[in-house]
């Protein structure tokens, strides 16, 4: 059966069908529903509509509006505002939309205090725009849809953030910190926790708490990926620890060996484990740009080169500004990879 874009079609397999908007590859479609929503659909699951096709498609298409921020929403109602009691937190909250494939980003600011924010997205130092705009205090808000270019890959997110007051007010150190999205498991519910600012679950993200140090924080998500974000953070605080230290022309290490990054491997598929030793490859990546640090190796050993060929394909896709090499033979043999930031 040939579909084509514009094509009306119905679910094979569910109630309900659509209009075809645009193809991903040769297996899947996108398919705007009559809500109004677009959703991925492989195209054996779908059957040309005749019913009413020629009277539908007489009728205009009517173009979507893009998408305005929602308002912002106080957090609490304005005869208690003057005595709300605020947590003092920002947060970001990811939420899947309750049916299609869309996802919506929402800032929390339960403090004090109105910000103006920018956030960007992508990879090593090529950046775009995500979101950016005003906040007042007390207040939540819908700032942005996105749709992911790829289940497989991490998202990270840079935000930066200025406090101020009206009047006189005790200043606030600048944020300037990054989050990490894992589509697929938002997706699939693993990463979204029940939460006091919406109805459904969500992935919410710890950007700010002013009653405790300001930094990189976050909440829900796969264990597996809570567990690297700890590893690589608390290997980043380790640096202010008063034990001897590296000498500054040595590169930081980083062990891509499933073994050391996580004790609960067992039953996992070698494509499972291809995928957590890359996101700890990713996030500690992303987190040494963010530090500045200069060079970082990481050892994979030798095995059948996959992890290795994975490793330096994403360094060519997606950090071309970085140098890498092979790390120091007389250490790590052929099972190392040195990479270096300028």
């Amino acid at each position: 059966m040939n579909l084509k874009t514009g094509d009306r079609v119905k679910f094979l397999n569910d109630s309900g069908g659509g209009r075809i908007s645009s193809f991903l590859d040769n297996k899947t479609a996108m398919v705007t529903t009559s809500d109004g929503f677009d959703i991925p659909v492989k195209i054996a699951e779908l059957i040309k509509d005749s019913g009413d096709f020629m009277q539908n498609d007489s009728q205009p298409e009517i173009a979507k509006p893009p998408m305005v921020k929602e308002k912002e929403i106080p957090l609490a109602k304005a005869e208690d505002a003057e005595n709300t009691v605020y947590d003092e937190v920002i947060l970001l909250a990811v939420l899947p939309g309750k049916s299609g494939s869309d996802l919506f980003a929402h800032l929390i600011n339960n403090s004090s205090y109105n910000f103006h924010y920018v956030i960007t997205k992508g990879l090593g130092n090529s950046l775009q725009i995500f979101d950016h705009g005003a906040m007042d205090a007390g207040t939540q808000m819908k700032i942005v849809k996105f749709l992911p270019e790829n289940l497989n890959d991490i998202i990270r997110l840079d935000l930066q953030l200025i406090f101020f007051k009206t009047g006189f007010f005790t200043p606030r150190d600048p944020v300037n910190t990054a989050v990490f999205l894992n589509p697929s498991e938002i997706y699939n519910g693993k990463a979204l926790l029940e939460n006091d600012y919406f109805d459904q679950k969500a992935l919410i993200f710890e950007i700010a708490d002013f009653k405790k140090k300001t930094g990189f924080s976050t909440k829900g998500g796969l264990d597996v990926l809570e567990d690297l974000m700890e590893k690589n953070l608390s290997s980043t605080s380790k640096k202010t620890n008063p034990s001897p230290k590296k000498s500054s022309n040595e590169p930081e290490e980083v062990d891509l060996h499933i073994e050391a990054i996580t004790d609960n491997y067992s039953g996992l598929s070698n494509s499972e484990i291809l995928e957590i030793q890359m996101a700890r490859f990713k996030i500690t990546l992303d987190t040494a740009i963010i530090h500045k640090t200069r060079r970082i190796v990481f050892i994979h050993g030798v095995g059948n080169g996959k992890l290795k060929f994975s490793l330096r394909k994403a360094l060519d896709d997606k950090y071309p500004d970085l140098q890498y090499q092979d790390a120091s033979f007389k250490e790590y043999g052929y099972g190392a990879t040195m990479v270096i930031i300028p």
